[in-house]
């Protein structure tokens, strides 16, 4: 009888236990932040990011592969976030010497997707392809980006040197939108002679560097003829190898004039010639004008020139004697000419005015004769506007895209989403619907640095890989400068294994030195091959993150601790200790049945049930009947709360925290406490 009485006060105890287990094993899970401000420094909004290792949350089944469960929480708000493999990135509003409590939280309702946040300074990169060239017919959408619209600095939305610049910080409260404008090339100045234009074999040429990018319409030049003249002038544009003339290999364009069309003044006058092929010019590029006739004749043309201290510093005239297969510098002399772009020489800009700093839809189009900015869907008032184009195109060019340049003044802490659109064609959306791949090696500086470039053998990987990549400076063999320094690599070459910095430390690199370079990558959801690269920021100054342990929501918060520092969502285990792989439990027995078994039940639609739960449930079963069958062997309470003990805590820690440690022994406690109160009411000793 009494017997049974104490199986009854045990199974009632189990039963009263598992009202409480129950959710512990289907528990979310949260961890406390704190960040605090300490250099007395406001910011309307503030990107922070904090190391957290979400691939072990991942392998644990904590969270879910995309991490799309999780949310950074401030009381009831959510704020923007986004995660990596190692990192969690987010945002809010600091006041100055001031502290924040919030809680990131797991096994929420999944999001759609992540917000894109780069950190405080920094960027997204995309490379330059014809398929981003936005031509005259386009639609570029930002939503839920916060833009901070005050006066000052340079704050790129978004941008590409010489072509297109969606910025604000001019005029405060301003968001603009240009096209740019081409800057032609010319020499016309301090005309004090001239050269022949030869015939079929001698020919004279004008090298020139291009200030900025631009297809090429044509070329003019200013030139007079010899009474009687009629032949044809033949004029092309070729590359330069070593500041001269190619060959004919080397043409990229040409055109022709009728001589007899010139004026016989000697001070000349321009004359424009078609480059029939419209070749694209690089900006910083140095081509070359080269002129000759038809046919000899004593009857010749003339080009003007300046030969007193020619002061044109991009090109010089050159001459050939072989029809241009070989060139011979003539320094002393610069040659009259204009290149004339088909784009226009002018900025096209529209803008919108009294914009707030503050979370805005940001939409720029053009549509073959309208350039329109609509900001938070506006059709009319301050934010909208449209101009005509009146014959403006986006140059294409070859320079990368920016999106959130952030690197010179900090002002776009995040954005929900960005659409890029040609001719009516989708090209590029970010918004990550995935835990964001941050690429980083950890290494070790060769000799032969400096303050702006670090040496490592060991960076095996191809010209440009690490480009716009943040480089952080980790340790130093002295422990002095430039320790905790960063930059970003503005080019990696790979033939020398050679990092260079874009911003310069305040010391040398030393061998020995200690480094990480890493960069994100934002993929392009429009099922192309445009993905962007992010360029790290870091947390500014004063703003510390704190961190505390994982714990099931139910449960109090814990003491927070330094980052870095006893921090870890996963239990430590040591080598030597652990029976398994680690949380997963891949070694156990049968645990390829049961992961097939669970991942085919929550095929059929049945909720997700994480391996670290079912392995939580298998030990509390196992401990629940060690430690009842030694109660029930020895007929001692005493004997059965060691028995619980023993039989929560052995495979708790050999399995490498597959249960956490505070689970038996509080749960172990509280319910053999319960099962001596249910005895002792029901009868003194068992017999």
């Amino acid at each position: 009888m009494r017997l049974k009485r104490f199986i009854t006060c045990v199974l009632t105890s189990l039963l009263l236990l598992s009202v409480v287990t129950i959710p512990v094993l289907a528990a979310t899970y949260s961890a406390s932040f704190t960040v605090s401000e300490t250099e007395d420094n406001s910011y309307d909004m503030l990107p922070v990011i904090v190391d957290i290792d979400n691939e072990s949350l991942v392998d644990a089944g904590i969270i879910t592969e995309e991490g799309l469960d999780t949310r950074v929480v401030s009381g009831t708000t959510e704020l923007p976030h986004m995660l990596l493999g190692d990192k969690t990135l987010f945002t809010l509003p600091v006041e100055g010497s001031s502290q924040y409590p919030l809680n990131y939280t797991m096994g929420d309702d999944p999001l759609d997707a992540f917000y894109v946040i780069t950190g405080y300074g920094g960027r997204v990169t995309v490379a330059d392809d014809d398929d981003l060239e936005l031509d005259n017919d386009f639609e570029i959408e930002i939503s839920d980006a916060f833009i901070d619209t005050s006066m000052g600095g340079t704050k790129n939305i978004v941008y590409k040197q010489d072509a297109f610049r969606l910025f604000t910080g001019d005029v405060a409260g301003e968001v603009t939108a240009t096209i740019t404008g081409v800057t032609a090339d010319n020499f016309e100045t301090g005309a004090d002679g001239q050269s022949l234009i030869y015939g079929t074999t001698s020919w004279s040429a004008m090298t020139f560097t291009t200030t900025s990018a631009y297809t090429l319409d044509a070329i003019q030049i200013k030139v007079y003829k010899a009474a009687g003249s009629v032949q044809w002038v033949i004029c092309s544009i070729r590359n330069t190898t070593g500041g001269a003339p190619q060959n004919a290999a080397g043409e990229i364009g040409s055109g022709s004039i009728d001589s007899a069309t010139f004026t016989t003044n000697a001070n000349g006058e321009w004359y424009t010639i078609d480059i029939a092929e419209n070749p694209l010019l690089a900006s910083g590029t140095k081509y070359a004008i080269v002129l000759h006739k038809t046919a000899s004749e004593p009857n010749d043309a003339y080009w003007k020139q300046d030969g007193s201290g020619p002061p044109y510093g991009g090109g010089s005239r050159y001459t050939s004697g072989d029809s241009g297969s070989t060139w011979n510098p003539d320094l002393t002399k610069d040659m009259y000419f204009r290149t004339v772009p088909i784009e226009p020489t002018v900025d096209t800009d529209v803008t919108v005015v009294n914009v707030t700093s503050d979370e805005h839809d940001i939409r720029v189009s053009a549509d073959g004769t309208n350039f329109e900015l609509s900001i938070d869907g506006a059709v009319a008032g301050d934010y909208y506007n449209t101009v005509l184009l009146d014959g403006a195109s986006v140059p294409d060019n070859d320079y990368d895209w920016l999106i959130m340049d952030n690197s010179t003044t900090p002002f776009m802490f995040y954005m929900g989403r960005y659409d890029h659109m040609v001719s009516d064609v989708p090209i590029v959306r970010y918004q990550p619907n995935d835990i964001v791949v941050n690429t980083s090696y950890d290494g070790t500086a060769d000799a032969g640095g400096d303050t702006d470039t670090i040496i490592d053998a060991e960076l095996t990987q191809a010209n440009d890989y690490w480009n716009w990549a943040l480089v952080t400076i980790t340790d130093t063999t002295d422990d002095l400068a430039p320790i905790g320094e960063t930059s970003v690599c503005e080019l990696f070459e790979a033939g020398t294994d050679e990092v260079t910095l874009e911003t310069a430390l305040t010391a040398g690199v030393d061998a020995g030195d200690t480094y990480t370079i890493e960069f994100g990558t934002l993929v392009d959801r429009q099922d192309g091959d445009e993905d962007g690269r992010i360029t790290w920021g870091v947390n500014p100054l004063g703003i510390d993150a704190l961190i505390g342990p994982l714990l099931p929501t139910e449960s109090s918060t814990a003491p927070e601790v330094t980052v870095g520092e006893g921090s870890s969502f996963v239990p430590e285990t040591g080598e030597d200790e652990m029976l398994t792989t680690g949380i997963e439990g891949e070694n156990l027995p049968f645990y390829g049945l049961i992961h097939s078994l669970l991942t085919e039940y929550e095929g059929l639609g049945g909720p997700h049930i994480a391996m670290a739960y079912f392995w939580k449930l298998v030990v509390m079963v196992l401990g629940w009947a060690f430690g009842t069958a030694v109660m029930l062997a020895t007929r001692q309470v005493i004997f059965g709360i060691f028995g619980y003990l023993l039989g929560f805590g052995i495979p708790a820690y050999a399995m490498g925290g597959v249960l956490d440690s505070w689970i038996p022994i509080v749960y172990g406690i509280g319910a053999l406490c319960l099962a001596g109160l249910l005895w002792k009411w029901t009868s003194s000793s068992i017999g």
